[in-house]
């Protein structure tokens, strides 16, 4: 892309592979509340860093007999708790030695214990994702090669049973992510950040081209399809639900907006596009809605009485906007910042991009245009994967951070500077 760029990529540190030779980063995933960093690689085994000092921490090993290619973080517990899905099919849950409520001081002494193997899909683990804590279960999506999602319940601490297997995908399930909310920023010193547009609903995206959103439609394990979206025109890769809200957006000043917002999603392709989507609700669902307000000050209760509940479960989501293209080869991985709403990709091209959503003069509209490029980000490697990350070493104030993984094995952390400044190659 030709046009100046307002800002710059900054590369802070190189965690090189620790093996001998080698071997794919597949992707990457930050704890949301302690300094760790965890890596899926191609040599069966997950490495640990810190986002302190960025040394290696942990090899968690000896659980998979074949590649790793996703992790994530439970979110809360009272144990660490890190998910693995690998080529052999299965889902592997691991957990620290120490309580998730002591001293992060001695990460390094940690032992890891594979806890409990999930196993039913019949080919690769190709994404995994934790609920968020203030969901009403601790659940666990998982997809596969074999064009199923699965879905797990925490019936006790670290043990799980299966909620449903899901099967409308028409190829390979590329991608699970659930709808988290969006960071709302405090109005005054006094305020706190809250979280907004909270749902529980998972998207999934696939080789058949296609998102689906899913839900619990009876909330006693009855999930189903509650939407179909097309527009792509080749495997969806990757998604990212909307994570922050823009304090000058317009319709913060309508009535009961809470209630009628919904955070938008945002998904990649082979195709080289990225492209938000959007929910409509009809004037009937707002009323809806607006009955079925709680008493905590109106929020939303997803917990709707039985006998109100409607017929129909679908939902109308539509195609909202579509990023300036960037990338020449398919889009991999995309992740929306909860800090800044800035939204960085990566792709088999090997560059990756930074977003920026820039609001109109009458505030109602918005256009996307791209601040920030660094081609050839892993040298004459693909990049597998990049997302938002706290550094929390001392003296950074966790200042947010784009994680990256290679092909060549390397993962990399870059931070958002002014154009032309100064790299390190660590």
């Amino acid at each position: 892309m030709s046009a100046q760029q307002d800002l710059s990529l900054e590369l802070i540190k190189t965690l090189s592979h620790p093996g001998h030779s080698s071997s794919r980063a597949w992707h990457a995933a930050a704890h949301p509340n302690s300094p760790l960093l965890a890596v899926a690689s191609a040599d069966k085994q997950v490495y640990v860093w810190s986002l302190r000092d960025f040394q290696l921490v942990n090899k968690i090993e000896g659980g998979h007999k074949r590649s790793v290619r996703c992790v994530d973080w439970k979110p809360a517990g009272a144990k660490v708790t890190l998910a693995t899905g690998s080529f052999d099919a299965a889902v592997g849950i691991w957990e620290a030695s120490r309580d998730s409520d002591e001293s992060e001081d001695n990460d390094e002494k940690e032992a890891w214990e594979f806890s409990s193997r999930l196993d039913g899909p019949d080919s690769e683990i190709k994404s995994v994702h934790f609920s968020p804590e203030h969901y009403s279960a601790h659940i666990l999506a998982t997809c596969s090669r074999d064009k199923s999602i699965w879905i797990w319940e925490e019936v006790e601490d670290g043990e799980w049973e299966t909620m449903a297997v899901l099967q409308e995908h028409q190829g390979d399930v590329k991608c699970v992510k659930w709808c988290e909310g969006a960071t709302m920023s405090p109005k005054s010193k006094d305020e706190s950040p809250r979280i907004v547009g909270s749902s529980e609903l998972l998207a999934s995206a696939s080789y058949d081209d296609t998102i689906r959103l899913w839900r619990d439609v009876e909330e006693e394990g009855d999930w189903a399809c509650v939407s179909l979206l097309e527009g792509h025109g080749g495997t969806v890769w990757d998604l990212s639900w909307e994570k922050w809200i823009d304090s000058t957006a317009s319709f913060l000043s309508e009535n009961d907006w809470e209630q009628d917002w919904s955070p938008r999603l945002m998904s990649c392709s082979d195709d080289c596009s990225i492209k938000t989507w959007r929910r409509e609700l009809s004037d009937a669902e707002k009323e809806k809605r607006r009955r079925q307000r709680g008493t905590d000050g109106g929020a939303y209760t997803q917990r709707i009485p039985s006998t109100i509940r409607p017929t129909s479960h679908f939902e109308t989501w539509v195609e909202d906007q579509t990023l300036p293209t960037v990338h020449v080869r398919p889009v991999y991985a995309i992740d929306w910042s909860r800090r800044t709403g800035l939204v960085v990709s990566c792709g088999g091209d090997g560059t990756i991009a930074v977003y920026r959503e820039k609001r109109n003069e009458n505030a109602s509209d918005t256009t996307w245009e791209v601040v920030a490029l660094q081609e050839s980000a892993h040298g004459d490697y693909e990049v597998n994967h990049v997302f938002w990350a706290l550094r929390r070493d001392s003296g950074a104030s966790e200042e947010e951070v784009i994680v990256s993984c290679g092909d060549e094995g390397d993962v990399r952390i870059w931070r958002i500077g002014t154009p032309n400044a100064g790299s390190s190659t660590g």
